[in-house]
């Protein structure tokens, strides 16, 4: 796990309300149309290692997004 993986991990550890926390907001692999649309953008939009631009607002919540796969 390099820097950024970490320091993503332990704040959603400490800050995320999803159940994704206990796994440092690791949501595993999902395919492309699995998630809300403004969601699911961002996702496949990002390269891996990098993390979103702002925050995807849907109707489940707030969400920061790190790709590490």
């Amino acid at each position: 796990m390099g820097p950024l993986e970490a320091m993503f991990a332990t704040f959603a550890q400490t800050r995320s309300d999803c159940s994704t926390h206990l796994e440092g907001g690791d949501m595993g692999l999902f395919p492309r149309g699995n998630m809300h649309p403004d969601f699911d953008n961002m996702a496949f939009n990002l390269s891996v290692g990098a993390f979103g631009e702002g925050i995807v607002d849907t109707d489940s919540g707030c969400h920061i997004l790190f790709r590490v796969a």
